[in-house]
């Protein structure tokens, strides 16, 4: 009876072995394909080092490059995660997740400034956050997407609507700014009025939301429209089908959580490692606060993603993912910081922006409504667009 029983242990055991072997294979492959995924993933080593240089009391620059540099492939990884679930959503609805979570670095890092007190530079932050995804990335993507393709076109429906947002949003944003500069506000004035139109843009985000995916979903899909080459030549890509992209195996939804997951929680530690050393970082190097605020710091809002969609003709995904963060941005962050603000009692944390912000933003979404209004995009207007960053950052680094 013994002997009976024996063998089927034996099958059991085996059996067992087999499977923690193959469950052991398909994460070791799956951690595989999202380490070697992007050349980003280069700087995963900082990711040990940023807690090893908080914890070991080195300099403030230090541990600012290093938790900064940091956050970089955790963000990579939060957009590859993203990136592996994008086959089971149409593009709108994966655009807003990806935004979502895009401006998860975006919101942790404000969240971090307001709980120390560092009000100006968040401010300047979620200014410089906007004009980055608007000029730095946008560009990039317009000037990758034209040499590859002479001319790139993306729904002039949705590129309509985005600019109407971001106008709404950037007279939204004059109207504090000029009530404390131009007009004899009450006292406490702004900061209600602040709060009030904190509450107006939540509420308008939301109409849009109900709008892009309930009531005008069909008009937010992509356009049928031919890409041509350098040669001139019609070549009608399909969203994710680009020229040499390997077929990939689909995979369960679990990992892909698990990774957004571990990603955002770096990117939290991170982000905190590096702002409670801003201070001490611009003491010892000089840099002013301006430049810090709308140069460098928003940097951690960007990623590859944007670039990648233009590479292969995607120019929705391209326009939804840098316009429409800054949409976001706008709508949903900046709200949430002021009235998480007006929750912890930080009084100062209000809509009212400096000249030089607001100026940029406003110029900035002016030549972003012309730009995108005629649905086409190419190499040159990506150049221009650079350029007009490059210009913004330069006055920056001039001013304190």
């Amino acid at each position: 009876m013994l002997a009976g029983i024996k063998p089927t242990q034996s099958n059991k055991l085996h059996a067992f072995v087999s499977y923690l072997v193959e469950t052991l294979a398909r994460i070791l492959s799956a951690v595989r394909g999202y380490v070697f995924a992007s050349w980003i993933n280069i700087l995963l080593p900082c990711v040990p080092a940023g807690f090893a240089v908080k914890y070991s009391g080195c300099s403030a620059p230090v541990i600012f490059a290093i938790n900064f540099l940091a956050i970089f492939p955790a963000s990579e990884l939060l957009g590859l995660a993203l990136k592996r679930i994008q086959r089971r959503l149409n593009t709108s609805l994966w655009a807003l997740l990806y935004s979502s979570f895009g401006n998860a670095v975006q919101l942790i890092t404000s969240i971090l400034l307001l709980r120390s007190r560092q009000i100006r530079t968040l401010q300047m932050s979620l200014i410089g956050g906007i004009l980055s995804n608007m000029h730095l990335m946008l560009g990039l993507s317009f000037l990758i997407g034209g040499i590859r393709y002479s001319e790139a076109c993306f729904n002039t429906f949705v590129a309509a609507e985005m600019g109407a947002l971001l106008l709404l949003a950037i007279t939204g944003i004059i109207i504090p700014t000029a009530t404390e500069l131009l007009a004899k506000p009450t006292d406490g004035g702004v900061l209600r009025q602040s709060r009030a139109l904190s509450v107006v843009f939540l509420a308008v985000y939301c109409c849009f939301l109900y709008f892009q995916f309930r009531s005008h979903s069909e008009l937010f899909g992509p356009p049928d429209y031919d890409f041509p080459d350098e040669a001139g030549n019609s070549q009608d890509l399909e969203r994710g089908e680009a020229e040499g992209e390997p077929e990939q195996q689909e995979e369960s939804i679990v990992f892909p959580i698990t990774v957004m997951a571990i990603s955002t929680t770096l990117i939290g530690f991170h982000g905190l490692f590096a702002t409670d050393n801003l201070e001490a970082l611009m003491h010892q190097t000089g840099m002013t606060e301006t430049f810090v605020g709308i140069v460098l710091l928003p940097l951690l809002t960007n990623d590859s993603e944007p670039v990648k969609a233009a590479a292969k003709g995607e120019m929705d995904i391209c326009l939804l993912s840098t316009v429409g963060k800054c949409v976001q941005t706008t709508f949903l962050i900046i709200p949430v910081i002021v009235i998480l603000g007006w929750i912890m009692q930080v009084d100062n944390m209000t809509l009212s922006f400096d000249g030089f912000e607001i100026a940029t933003l406003f110029a900035s979404v002016i030549y972003i409504n012309v730009l995108i209004s005629n649905g086409k995009s190419n190499w040159l207007e990506g150049i221009a667009l650079i350029a007009m960053f490059m210009a913004i950052s330069i006055a920056a680094f001039y001013i304190e």
